[in-house]
């Protein structure tokens, strides 16, 4: 698992109210168990995070509670942006169908990762490119891939056909 993961998960442990540092643990060794074992590499993360200012500590007796900061909580949203739009948010299983599917999309170009992370999705999904924004595929379409467009706003971009007659798409079976 990539380390800014990793960070993401202990900044949004601390943004729904994970205080201590046993509960912080908990909801690493969930997801990493592996690799957490080592409570030393966990106490250095923990300090690295405070030494670039995005989580503080306070001490109350033998036990600290942590808290993310302002400066945190921008990284947060950076890393929550970035793996939005990454090629780990892109990858979906899609069963076989006997029907084409057409996906054609409009996607302004300041809005580059978005269409780069559509393109890793239909990629992943088995389609195949048929020319500039239009792919082609024998594939049934995931609800969660369409699920993942509304929640990262791309459907007034994107239209979906579904093909009964192929004319030239035989091409394509």
């Amino acid at each position: 698992m990539r380390g800014s993961k990793v960070i993401e998960t202990i900044l949004e442990a601390l943004r729904k109210g994970a205080e201590g540092t046993a509960g912080l643990l908990d909801v690493l060794n969930e997801i990493w168990s592996e690799k957490f074992r080592d409570r030393q590499k966990f106490y250095r993360l923990l300090n690295h995070l405070k030494s670039q200012g995005l989580i503080e500590g306070e001490k109350r007796g033998k036990k600290t509670f942590w808290q993310i900061t302002k400066k945190g909580g921008e990284k947060l949203a950076l890393l929550r942006e970035r793996n939005l739009y990454g090629k780990e948010g892109a990858c979906y299983e899609a069963e076989g169908d006997d029907t084409f599917k057409i996906i054609t999309y409009d996607i302004p170009i300041a809005e580059d990762k978005k269409r780069s992370w559509l393109r890793w999705s239909l990629e992943n999904l088995g389609f195949t490119l048929l020319q500039k924004s239009v792919w082609v595929g024998k594939k049934k379409i995931p609800e969660k891939f369409l699920i993942n467009l509304r929640k990262r706003k791309m459907i007034t971009y994107i239209h979906i056909f579904e093909v009964r007659k192929s004319g030239t798409l035989k091409e394509f079976s």
